[in-house]
């Protein structure tokens, strides 16, 4: 299952404040459309990115648990990499990611999953993913409609 660019391209609150004070606004992609981000802190968006980080922890678990264990390193540095090129994420978030899919991946793998299981692991990712699109823009400033 593929989700859309697996990024929200979000901007934490001192970001918004720097561009805002340098008279840019803050907009980010949400499934809902482009939305301008507050030049404040919101509440709650400290959990949100908390379970963004997760999300994509467990969804690059999730893939690893294909492989076969001669291929597990070489799958996380590439994950590794491909966070990186996102450009959303600092070094330190990425690597905690994948250090979290990392530990993550193991409880997987013992596990015994169907094509059923599977298909409801890879629903509930896509669910999650939702969820997190509709999160995020409930944090943005409404727009007026002319």
């Amino acid at each position: 299952m593929q989700f859309p660019g697996k990024n929200f391209n979000f901007l934490p609150a001192s970001t918004r404040i720097a561009l805002s004070r340098l008279g840019h606004e803050s907009w980010v992609p949400t499934p809902q459309g482009l939305r301008c981000l507050p030049a404040t802190h919101v509440e709650g968006e400290e959990e949100w990115h908390l379970d963004l980080l997760r999300w994509h922890a467990k969804e690059i678990a999730g893939r690893a648990f294909l492989l076969p264990e001669t291929h597990l390193e070489a799958f996380y540095r590439a994950a590794h990499a491909e966070l990186c090129s996102i450009g959303d994420f600092t070094a330190a978030e990425v690597t905690a990611v994948v250090g979290l899919a990392k530990n993550v991946g193991p409880a997987l793998r013992v596990k015994a999953y169907s094509r059923e299981s599977w298909a409801k692991f890879q629903d509930g990712l896509a669910e999650e993913w939702r969820e997190l699109g509709e999160r995020l823009a409930s944090f943005a400033i409404p727009q007026k409609v002319e």
